[in-house]
């Protein structure tokens, strides 16, 4: 709130992107003023990005989640610091946004690694991974 007592407020919609407005009662006192004009609401659309966690890595096991990503097939590879690839998996991803629990083996020591990541489109990127 600000110092006059006003405040605002931020509506984020889902489905139709229709806002509407109404009273509401805030500490028994009625706020606002109801209006009949419909407000067409852009959806918020967010950015595309795959993010692995816990990061450190720890017990072996390793969540990578998609968020808004294309559909397909995405093929992960951990590499060590001298480059060499210890660890692959492939990931069948639907559209939309999902979370993939991936177990690395028991001879991937501890220490800083480069997860590349390779989308169906052939485009790639690289998260460091620290694996305790």
């Amino acid at each position: 709130a600000k110092a006059d007592g006003s405040f605002t407020t931020n509506v984020y919609v889902k489905g139709n992107g229709k806002v509407t407005g109404q009273i509401f009662t805030l500490g028994g006192v009625k706020v606002g003023a109801p209006f009949s004009a419909i407000v067409k609401v852009a959806g918020i659309k967010t950015a595309p990005s795959i993010t692995v966690y816990p990061n450190p890595v720890t017990g072996k096991q390793m969540q990578v989640q998609f968020k808004s990503v294309a559909a397909g097939m995405y093929q992960l590879r951990l590499l060590n610091t001298a480059g060499q690839v210890i660890f692959r998996s492939a990931e069948n991803v639907t559209a939309g946004s999902l979370a993939r629990s991936i177990q690395l083996g028991n001879d991937v020591a501890a220490g800083r690694y480069d997860l590349l990541i390779t989308a169906p489109d052939g485009s790639t990127s690289n998260q460091q991974v620290i694996i305790q």
